[in-house]
């Protein structure tokens, strides 16, 4: 039930290098086909982690580290979009809805697609988008 980190892994090794390690102040980042993901994170921020990475790794051109460029925050969105619309689905939302209880809140929907409320935020946000167009 939910993303798995280790499947993950398994899928995205075919095509890039991942490398877990403590880093002092980045919970992942993404350099020339490899994504380093800290090792000191919590399994669902691993997650997260690799699913923007390989945002990165499939969206983004350059260097992005300096966030105050516009056309690099812009980068950032675009990976972390890329990895909503792979891996969470609007209908596995749903699916995770359902099997919340009566609260519904999304600390019960996120931990059912085993990610963190901040990614399930950021897929509210894209599908809010996306149905606005």
């Amino acid at each position: 039930m939910g993303l798995v980190y280790e499947s993950l892994i398994s899928q995205f090794s075919k095509e890039v290098h991942i490398i877990e390690k403590p880093l002092l102040k980045a919970k992942g980042y993404y350099i020339d086909g490899t994504i380093f993901i800290n090792s000191k994170i919590t399994e669902k921020e691993k997650i997260e982690t690799l699913l923007e990475e390989w945002g990165h790794y499939k969206t983004t051109k350059g260097n992005i580290l300096e966030q105050k460029c516009v056309c690099n925050s812009k980068q950032e969105q675009q990976a972390m979009d890329y990895a909503v619309k792979k891996f969470i689905p609007v209908k596995e939302i749903r699916k995770a809805f359902d099997r919340a209880s009566i609260e519904k809140n999304d600390y019960e929907i996120a931990e059912n697609l085993n990610i963190t409320t901040y990614m399930l935020k950021e897929a509210y946000k894209y599908y809010m988008r996306k149905k606005r167009k």
